[in-house]
């Protein structure tokens, strides 16, 4: 499959090289590290975002290792503990890494701190500038207040070009060697774009966008004010311990199940082998990941392993369902990222650090890098089949660590432990045997992440700031 996209795999999976004759532990360093390269670039290939460069206003994608199961019981439409559990997993920073790596930020801690910790220019609009903003607010929001949440037709234009990223994902998973495309594909895509311009309002709702991005900076109080009302209105259990910002997914959650979205995608042993990874380069350095694609974590989280060890299965085939779900946070508006008309106050606790340095690829040093990518998007899979033959040692490692809380993970997949942010505990494990490994839940295994410019960068030039003490 010929396509555009790429995917940085990070130097460390690669293993080392010796002039030696390669010992067999090294030999199971370099398939384990075959296997997983092959696999990240059939996945990133099939599943293309448009070209995966780190620049500031692209989309990358960002793989799991190992990924996070999610609990198939989850009702978040009905249950405010299960919309918690999944919110409080989608607010995770990832590290500026291709492989996920989380940082010890949320994103609705950074955004909090910019509400609450900024200092802003004076303001430069006229009362006919005021009068289209109010105007544009009525288009994108209820009442033509961010705080009521979005209007109907911005809430139709997303969930039309939801449909169309998914049919373009559709087009690219179904491409053949020679380019190719079965017709039914290209019209599918060509239907859901007109879908987007005639019932989700894309030409209307882009346009005022634009003019809303241009007009909230030539009045940055009565902006601010409005983004603090919306983030303080669409708070869950303010004020307490269990306070979290509530994120929606695109398919619904309750919808995965008999969902006709699902891409299955399939790595033979003859692609991991001969997938062309040429254009791959590592980003952000060392990403941790060790060599060997079996891992365990004693904790819940994801920000370090434990222990990663070898794998001696002999794959001769990696099957999979996978879906794009898009994620919408009510309350963060997006453009104050890249806005010019802010800078932290004199007192703000994170006054030393850059959200983003705008570098490209961004800056790996999260001391004073602290978010330079937003997750968009997740890429969740389901109904996981490795095939081939397992050794006693793989059976072995996974019986031992089954027991354990924590997680046990085999490449990108989770295939033991507890659900991520499960309240009532549950416990999930997939079926090992000797012909190979199923997994049959959801599962996060990436993150479409939007890649921020330099923030906070304001202008000092064009706007009337506060004098500095």
């Amino acid at each position: 499959m010929k396509t555009a996209f790429s995917i940085a795999i990070a130097l460390i999976l690669l293993g080392c090289t010796s002039l030696a004759a390669p010992s067999v532990h090294a030999q199971a360093q370099d398939d384990n590290a075959k296997i997983m390269e092959g696999l990240y670039t059939k996945i990133a290939q099939s599943l293309t975002v448009g070209t995966n460069t780190p620049a500031a206003g692209k989309s990358i994608l960002i793989l799991a290792n190992p990924g996070i199961a999610i609990d198939p019981a989850l009702n978040p439409a009905a249950s405010q503990d299960d919309r918690r559990a999944i919110s409080r997993v989608l607010d995770r920073v990832p590290g500026p890494s291709w492989i996920y790596q989380e940082t010890t930020f949320s994103i609705s801690s950074v955004y909090g701190n910019i509400l609450q910790n900024h200092e802003l220019p004076d303001p430069k609009i006229t009362a006919k500038q005021k009068q289209d903003l109010q105007a544009v607010d009525v288009t994108l929001f209820k009442n033509g207040d961010p705080a009521n949440g979005e209007s109907d037709k911005l809430k139709a234009y997303k969930n039309y070009r939801a449909t169309y990223q998914d049919a373009v994902n559709a087009v690219e998973v179904n491409r053949a060697a020679n380019g190719s495309v079965p017709p039914k594909y290209i019209q599918a895509r060509q239907g859901a774009l007109q879908d987007w311009q005639n019932l989700g309002f894309k030409n209307e709702i882009e346009t005022d966008l634009a003019k809303r991005d241009s007009l909230t900076s030539l009045d940055p109080n009565f902006w601010f004010q409005q983004l603090s009302n919306a983030y303080t209105v669409f708070q869950e259990s303010p004020g307490t311990p269990d306070q979290f910002e509530p994120v929606g997914l695109y398919p619904a959650y309750a919808s995965w199940s008999t969902l006709k979205g699902w891409a299955t995608i399939t790595l033979s042993a003859d692609e991991i082998h001969n997938l062309s990874t040429s254009d791959h380069t590592s980003v952000g350095g060392s990403v941790g990941v060790g060599y060997g694609l079996f891992s365990f974590n004693a904790g819940a989280s994801h920000d370090t392993t434990d222990q990663h060890t070898h794998s001696n299965v002999k794959v001769s085939n990696i099957k999979m369902e996978l879906l794009r779900v898009s994620i919408d946070r009510s309350w963060l508006e997006g453009l104050i990222f890249r806005s010019k008309i802010w800078r932290w106050s004199q007192d703000a606790p994170l006054g030393s650090k850059l959200i983003s340095d705008g570098a490209t690829p961004p800056g790996s040093n999260t001391t004073d890098v602290i978010m330079p990518y937003v997750p968009t998007a997740i890429l969740v899979s389901r109904n996981v089949e490795i095939s081939g033959q397992v050794s006693d040692v793989d059976t072995t490692f996974h019986n031992d660590h089954t027991s354990a809380s924590g997680s046990l993970g085999w490449g990108p997949f989770a295939i033991g432990g507890h659900y991520e942010e499960d309240h009532t505990r549950n416990t999930f494990d997939a079926k090992i045997d000797a012909n190979g490994i199923t997994i049959p839940g959801y599962q996060i295994i990436g993150w479409y992440c939007e890649v921020l410019p330099k923030s906070p960068d304001p202008d000092l030039v064009n706007y009337k700031w506060p004098s500095k003490p």
